[in-house]
């Protein structure tokens, strides 16, 4: 074998291939950097640090057009110097002329399958970072310039405001987060005026909305996650169950919410392991965890829904006793809630009322009856949200009559003067005993099956009674699904690329020969086109491999197919060669 032949094609090619490798890749890297920089989400500062650990991201693109370029101007300069002739002269086939080719480019495919399951998703997650770093000052820039500021990891939350200003966290805020047991304290306070928020579900609806004259947004990091707790002042939301407009208060918190996805939920920032195990665990994944909790919640809602019904129709249990069912409210106070009868409409039960006994609600604070309602009918709504321990019941009473108890006397309770309502929101009150522990302890697959074989009323149109337990289990799955589609393409991406660097390093080699009366550049230009075309056709595969809305064997099929293409033009090319 002519080892000394191929120890110098592969030194003159690597001698063009990692050049222009290194070229390709810090062009597309700073050019990917320009966007955040005019954005003002890059830091002029850290635009060095960024390119840094984003340059070996992008030898995905990088390494197909520089090894084509490598491949084309060596071989096509051998040609030109005859050099091909004076191999074949001495008896070596085209083919074992193209072995270097052959050895370079499976070596490059091994080295190029490790990096892109190893060292690339690492750097990947550095650069995410460095973005990240100042996200306050992401979100102030944003938010002046007039944009909207949505949260898709945390319920899907959206925020705009007039005005945002950065404020340093005063000492009696310190003091409160500490005194509530706060396991970290805010290191960034952003005051908003003028506020506008709303949440969408997952089909584009509109969930709620609400605005507040100013809001002071916390942010604090908890396992490696940067969250945020909004403060309304004087907020006023819209209640799609109601259909008016209801007022929180002068001071109302929000739940917590993330203010950026999680890098390690991305396939493209983890490993070959770490795909793997996401295959193998999918719980692992902090969007399946957050679409179990909602289903769990869901489940909750559904659960005390049923135990209300049952416990006003006769059926005792748990905090019912005959046609008397106990909620707890806060600040140790309880209802205690009578009526003719009850028709559960998924997670809500409508409270109906007969001529002998209408709906009676009496509210007492520790153990002492202070208020009795009487109405025609109630609604309550069971559910939860993201930091609610417990389920709570939302009541809605119409026709409603008051009454101020003012003692007990032998025939029963002394009431004054009764005041009348059309309508009178109660506070929520939830179940005496912990309804959620029973569903939080168990798998996913097991929680999936007890959704599924949950016994449903009948369905109901409009879309605020909608079964929650339902839409739920059906976002759970298109979560679980979307886990799926995203670590499939990735891995298929992945070897699909790989495998091409090993085809176009043959292809450019094989070009150039069977195109030697032609100049170099125009011998590349025939390559990149067909490079190009490549790697159009492997991202878009793994896009519709991400897709709900396609199949995502049609994505694998599609990135693969270029590996396909590249195959039949290498073998195409090399028939034609080998006839001269």
């Amino acid at each position: 074998m002519p080892w000394t032949l191929y120890r110098y094609i592969i030194k003159e090619i690597l001698k063009l291939l990692l050049p222009a490798a290194v070229v390709v890749m810090l062009l597309i890297s700073i050019a990917a950097a320009i966007k955040p920089l005019i954005d003002g989400l890059l830091e002029p500062s850290m635009l060095l640090r960024f390119v840094a650990y984003l340059a070996p991201t992008m030898l995905q693109f990088a390494l197909p057009f520089a090894a084509m370029f490598a491949a084309t101007q060596f071989f096509a300069r051998m040609a030109a110097d005859n050099e091909i002739t004076a191999c074949s002269a001495s008896g070596l086939s085209y083919f074992l002329i193209l072995v270097p080719a052959l050895v370079l480019g499976s070596a490059l495919m091994v080295g190029w399958y490790y990096l892109s399951n190893s060292l690339v998703p690492m750097f990947n997650k550095r650069a995410a970072e460095v973005v990240k770093s100042d996200v306050v000052r992401m979100v102030v820039t944003e938010l002046q310039k007039g944009r909207a500021v949505r949260f898709p990891t945390s319920g899907n939350w959206v925020v705009y405001a007039d005005h945002a200003e950065e404020r340093a966290l005063t000492p009696a805020e310190d003091k409160a987060w500490v005194a509530n047991g706060a396991r970290t304290l805010p290191y960034r306070v952003v005051r908003l005026s003028g506020v506008a928020l709303s949440q969408w579900n997952r089909d584009g609806t509109l969930r709620r909305e609400g605005t507040a004259q100013a809001v002071d947004v916390f942010l604090y990091n908890e396992k490696g996650t940067t969250l945020v707790t909004f403060y309304l002042h004087h907020a006023v939301g819209y209640d799609p169950l109601r259909h008016e407009l209801v007022a929180m208060g002068d001071y109302w918190q929000m739940p917590p919410l993330q203010l950026a996805p999680n890098v390690s939920e991305k396939p493209q920032f983890l490993s070959l392991s770490d795909l793997r195990q996401r295959l193998k665990h999918p719980e692992a994944s902090l969007n399946i965890q957050r679409a179990k909790a909602a289903l769990v919640r869901a489940m909750g809602g559904d659960e005390m829904a049923r135990r209300i019904e049952e416990g006003i129709n006769g059926a005792p249990g748990a905090g019912a006793t005959g046609r008397t069912v106990q909620l707890l409210a806060p600040g140790d106070c309880r209802y205690l809630i009578q009526a003719a009868s009850a028709r559960r409409e998924h997670n809500a039960v409508l409270l109906l009322s007969s001529p002998r006994q209408p709906v009676r609600i009496t509210w007492e604070v520790g153990h002492r009856p202070d208020r009795q309602f009487v109405a025609r009918q109630a609604r309550l709504v069971c559910g939860g949200d993201e930091g609610t321990p417990e389920p709570r019941a939302s009541i809605d009473l119409t026709d409603v009559r008051v009454y101020k108890i003012i003692g007990q006397r032998a025939g029963g309770l002394r009431f004054i003067p009764a005041t009348e309502a059309p309508a009178l929101s109660l506070t929520p009150g939830h179940w005496p005993t912990a309804i959620l522990p029973y569903y939080q302890k168990m798998g996913l697959d097991q929680l999936t099956r007890v959704a599924t074989a949950l016994e449903r009323p009948a369905p109901v149109v409009t879309p605020a009674q909608a079964d929650p337990v339902q839409r739920s289990l059906l976002e759970l799955a298109q979560t679980r699904d979307q886990l799926y589609r995203d670590v499939v393409g990735q891995l298929s991406y992945r070897s699909a690329t790989a495998l091409s660097c090993l085809f176009i390093l043959v292809f450019g080699a094989i070009l150039a020969m069977l195109m030697r009366t032609h100049t170099p550049l125009v011998v590349f230009f025939f390559g990149f086109l067909l490079v190009l075309f490549c790697v159009i056709i492997m991202n878009t595969g793994r896009s519709l491999c991400s897709n709900q809305d396609y199949p995502y064997l049609l994505g694998i099929v599609i990135a693969w197919s270029a590996d396909l293409i590249l195959a039949g033009a290498t073998a195409l090319a090399y028939l034609r060669l080998s006839r001269n």
